[in-house]
């Protein structure tokens, strides 16, 4: 059966029916489905048509259910404006396929799946117009995207892709714009996303509730403020060879991070570069429960990039990031690992830089830890712009623990002064051995090594610090510290008026909006390779 031109709602229930060019429906609810197929019924089309709904309530463009089945041909116009009305519905064993170029916009989603539907996509452009509505949604149904483009209209609640309850959306070279989530994955959903961008005023891409997302060889871009690039709330996440960028204009942009696990969720980047740009925002991040895996290969390492002068690297409080073959670029603090978080790097020499004033390149505190299986590199370096003071590459702080493998190198470079390594009323509980503590920081402020300050106890061996501006090997200050040197030390000490720099705040993170991280500065008179005062201890001994 072929329908007239201009008809009214076309159904196949049970039959086969061949749709015409147009079809324009007024009704509410059902009676306003414009393309209707049920009970194995099929509806075709051999030209390009135009579906128009205006009913609200369910009066969708097109709907299958029942193992009804519809096929739009390329070109064609799905359009509803009415309230609860989708641009595709398939449910309950439905399928609906969409072919090359077809067109959809809806009020209300523009594809959607429910109960085991079906919707196949080729190239489809869909937008969204109403308040509340996902781009493409699957709800315990299947949506496959092979190019197009998804756009939603403004709304925190209009994502991109939208999957729920063991629904399934696979999309490739997609193109998603969202004013809320690119994709939102939760209660078991799977979302697949491959060699596409998404540019989202919300998260990028998150998975909550036992969900999970697989991206490749993708761009994600966030701009809000308060949100992340990537998130995992109890799924898992991965990320392979893509881009990740949370930016920033006027406010918006601040406290954003670049890839958040938390909750027990997981989220592994391999081969990736990590951007953010706004005020106090963060790289990657794990908050309690959560873990982060940064991996990548000699060719293709992971980079994560801080460019705010208020940011952090890497972060974790009480969850866990595993770095090999990462590249860290930051602004303020580097890596932070604190309230018993952990950071474990391992292989591929990863690299830290730090780049300004006050800032640390390793900081832990209070509990957390850091440790390597592998020779590590932290560069704190002075902005283009001016000198800077203040520099880190390792203080650990209130009982903090510090575990680096043999080979370790810390490079203190341009500016003012500078510091190696500070154990404030912390304990080094194995030696760190072969340190190479490089001081090249401006020659009329000297630079020192190792500190011991309020009961830190440094445990070092085979330590060498040398450069333009190091002024003194180590100093121990206070009852209670100590230092101890064992094995073949060498130091080379060229300058004078050493200083160092000692924590004033409690954290290393964002307290109340601001950086909160505050530093005194204290000289060590005179240049010496080893320097104790005020009750401190340290014993250099040849074993």
């Amino acid at each position: 059966m072929c329908t007239d031109a201009f008809a009214q709602q076309v159904i196949a229930n049970g039959t086969v029916v061949t749709a015409g060019p147009s079809t324009t429906t007024a009704a509410n609810g059902s009676s306003g489905i414009g393309l209707w197929a049920l009970n194995n019924g099929e509806i075709t089309s051999s030209a390009p048509i135009t579906v128009t709904t205006s009913g609200s309530g369910g009066a969708h463009a097109a709907v299958a259910e029942s193992d009804g089945s519809i096929d739009v041909f390329a070109g064609s116009t799905l359009t509803t404006t009415g309230a609860s009305a989708f641009g595709a519905f398939a449910s309950g064993g439905g399928t609906i396929t969409l072919e090359d170029g077809t067109r959809i916009i809806a009020r209300a989603s523009a594809l959607r799946s429910a109960l085991g539907g079906t919707i196949n996509a080729t190239n489809v452009v869909a937008s969204t117009t109403g308040s509340n509505t996902i781009g493409a949604n699957a709800d315990r149904g299947t949506i496959i995207l092979q190019g197009g483009s998804i756009t939603t209209s403004s709304g925190t609640l209009n994502h991109g892709l939208g999957v729920t309850t063991s629904g399934s959306i696979e999309a490739t070279g997609v193109t998603v714009s969202a004013s809320g989530e690119g994709i939102s994955a939760t209660s078991g959903g799977q979302a697949t996303f491959t060699g596409g961008t998404i540019t989202s005023a919300m998260t990028g891409a998150n998975a909550s509730l036992g969900s999970v997302i697989a991206i490749s060889n993708a761009s994600i871009t966030a701009t809000g403020a308060n949100i992340a690039g990537v998130r995992s709330g109890n799924s898992t996440v991965t990320l392979s060879n893509s881009s990740v960028s949370t930016t920033s204009t006027a406010t918006t942009g601040a406290n954003a991070i670049g890839l958040l696990a938390e909750n027990n969720g997981t989220l592994s980047a391999t081969g990736s570069n990590v951007t953010t740009s706004g005020a106090l925002s963060t790289g990657a991040q794990a908050n309690t429960g959560g873990t982060v895996n940064l991996a990548g290969s000699a060719a293709a390492r992971t980079r994560i990039m801080t460019q705010n002068v208020n940011t952090r690297g890497v972060v974790t409080t009480g969850g866990t990031i595993n770095v090999s073959f990462t590249d860290v670029f930051t602004g303020s603090h580097a890596i932070v690992a604190e309230n018993t978080g952990q950071i474990h790097f391992r292989d591929g020499t990863p690299t830290v830089n730090a780049t300004g004033t006050n800032l640390v390149g390793l900081a832990v505190n209070q509990g957390g830890r850091i440790d390597s299986t592998g020779p590590l590199t932290v560069n704190m370096l002075a902005p283009a712009s001016g000198g800077s003071a203040g520099r880190t590459a390792a203080y650990v702080h209130d009982g903090g623990q510090l575990a680096l493998a043999p080979g370790a190198v810390f490079n203190i470079t341009g500016g003012v002064g500078g510091a190696g390594i500070t154990i404030d009323n912390s304990i080094l509980e194995a030696p760190v051995d072969q340190l190479t503590i490089n001081l090249n920081s401006s020659a009329t402020t000297g630079s020192t090594g190792v500190i011991s300050i309020n009961a830190g106890q440094a445990n070092i061996s085979n330590l060498t610090v040398g450069g333009l501006s190091a002024g003194s090997g180590v100093y121990a200050r206070g009852a209670g510290s100590q230092a101890v040197i064992t094995g073949t030390s060498r130091f080379d000490i060229s300058a004078s008026s050493p200083n160092f720099y000692e924590l004033t705040s409690t954290s290393f993170l964002p307290v109340g909006g601001i950086i909160a991280t505050g530093f005194s500065t204290t000289g060590v008179t005179p240049s010496t390779a080893f320097h104790a005062s005020d009750g401190a201890t340290i014993l250099a001994l040849d074993r």
